[in-house]
């Protein structure tokens, strides 16, 4: 993102109009176009990622509202403005924030590899004591020879 280009609240505002704008062609097109009720909202959020990568989470979800709002008094398909509402609107932007964050929070050392190996191990003696437990319970075999600790 070049700070000359898209900095400057004009462009957010018109870009964020001419988002919306065809979020709203799209929903409303769910009406005549009934076999797309559940791929329709999919397109209208993707424009979602359009948003929030040109400009900042901020004004993306600021667009989503606009539209959430326009969307329920305006097209006619309640079914798919519910999906793009509680699903597929918020979504992108959602999961654009938390990738980001994720990349932020977590490094890869030697400390966190070291834990997420021994979680794994752990977990995985986790599944095969469950998994010998349900043997056991099947086959009548007594708790107490499956409910040994895990070596290592």
């Amino acid at each position: 993102m070049s700070k000359n280009k898209n900095s400057t609240t004009a462009f957010r505002v018109a870009l964020g109009g001419i988002c919306a704008a065809v979020c709203l062609l799209l929903m409303f097109s769910s009406s005549f176009l009934p076999g797309l009720s559940y791929a329709i909202p999919v397109f209208a959020g993707v424009l979602m990622v359009v948003m929030i990568v040109e400009t900042d989470s901020k004004w993306a979800i600021a667009d989503y509202c606009a539209v959430s709002l326009l969307c329920i008094f305006i097209t006619p398909n309640f079914e798919a403005s519910l999906l793009f509402i509680l699903f597929m609107g918020y979504y992108p932007i959602l999961q654009f924030r938390l990738s980001k964050e994720k990349k932020q929070t977590f490094s890869l050392d030697r400390q966190t590899c070291s834990f997420q190996y021994s979680d794994s191990y752990i977990l995985q003696s986790l599944q095969i004591h469950i998994h010998i437990g349900g043997y056991a319970r099947r086959h009548r075999v007594s708790w107490k020879i499956c409910n040994t600790p895990a070596v290592g």
